[in-house]
């Protein structure tokens, strides 16, 4: 019965981490032990697959995202990540073409990233805010493109003429 009180407190974890978050890391879970302190073993798993870690930013959050719900690249492969940034906003600006609600996205988009202190405390709207400018780049796009099929709300707006002739 003591044996077992003795080993009542082990806990064994593997984790991968970034080599540049070891120390911290080891840091953060000493501060969280008790007194005795905990021993902690970092073993290097070359053999094994280790994941891929992709580091973001506010701009390329949201595409990193959209390419994580398709898959994970594998480890040292390019990250296509950086080509949805732009890919992914051109696309839907051919598919959602409209001048209307392209201006729409984009108004509210640049509040978005315009007044982003404030749009933090509002109850709905902050769950927008991670993606600000995927839709910033989106409503451009669908502007764009909303202009080049001449459209506005789905009617014809006949801005550069035809070149046909009834």
């Amino acid at each position: 019965m003591s044996l077992l009180n003795e080993f009542s407190n082990f806990v064994q974890g593997f984790a991968y981490i970034a080599t540049e978050q070891c120390e911290r890391t080891i840091q953060e879970i000493q501060k969280l032990s008790k007194p005795n302190q905990p021993s902690i073993q970092m073993i290097s798993r070359e053999n094994k697959r280790t994941p891929t870690l992709f580091k973001t930013n506010s701009f390329t959050a949201s595409a990193q995202e959209i390419v994580h719900t398709y898959g994970i690249a594998r480890y040292q492969e390019a990250n296509p990540g950086l080509f949805t940034c732009i890919t992914f906003p051109f696309l839907f600006g051919v598919m959602f073409g409209d001048v209307g609600h392209g201006l729409a996205l984009l108004l509210f988009a640049v509040i978005l990233c315009a007044r982003q202190e404030e749009v933090a405390t509002w109850k709905y709207l902050n769950a927008f805010l991670p993606h600000r400018y995927m839709l910033l780049l989106m409503g451009f796009f669908s502007l764009y493109c909303g202009l080049i099929y001449n459209e506005y709300l789905s009617i014809n707006l006949n801005l550069f003429g035809s070149c046909y002739q009834p």
